[in-house]
């Protein structure tokens, strides 16, 4: 790889691995890396070892169709992604699914109060709780600042979105 081109290589490494919180047993499974790769290009200023003609294809290509349909606070899928899912669905069965839509009441006086890192705190947490209860069955996402969404493919009742 020329200079610059592993300039862009370590870049797309170093924002992946911000984007997973720099776990990086995360970050290189994310991409699609050994970890011990990761390791080398995020600390290596040259590369010390000869890569595959695509692999900087493969990473961008890996790091475009994750982590651009991902949020980055929350780790959860973002609108795109959930319109994508939902457009997909709707396709394959018209009206058969559910959509609950959620809006966090009372969330800016959080942020306001205790300031932008305990409002991330309970986004995230949101965003882990809604995981567990939806499980392998739906899609979550966060739309956007304090709104979230789950997606299922099939009809369920309201009694069954109680948390």
């Amino acid at each position: 790889l020329d200079a610059a081109v592993y300039k862009t290589v370590q870049h797309t490494v170093a924002t992946t691995l911000a984007f997973c919180r720099h776990n990086k047993i995360k970050a290189a499974r994310l991409l699609g890396l050994d970890a011990h790769i990761l390791k080398k290009l995020l600390t290596e200023a040259t590369p010390s070892q000869a890569y595959p003609a695509d692999f900087v294809r493969q990473l961008q290509e890996n790091f475009a169709s994750k982590v651009a349909m991902a949020d980055p606070l929350t780790g959860l899928a973002n609108r795109l992604q959930f319109n994508t899912t939902l457009n997909q669905l709707l396709k394959k069965r018209p009206l058969r699914c559910t959509i609950a839509l959620i809006d966090l009441n009372h969330f800016k006086p959080i942020n306001d109060t205790y300031g932008h890192a305990a409002g991330d705190l309970v986004l995230r947490k949101t965003a882990d709780r809604l995981k567990k209860w939806a499980g392998s069955r739906a899609k979550v996402a966060r739309l956007g600042g304090d709104e979230f969404a789950v997606l299922t493919p099939q009809i369920i009742s309201v009694a069954d979105l109680a948390l």
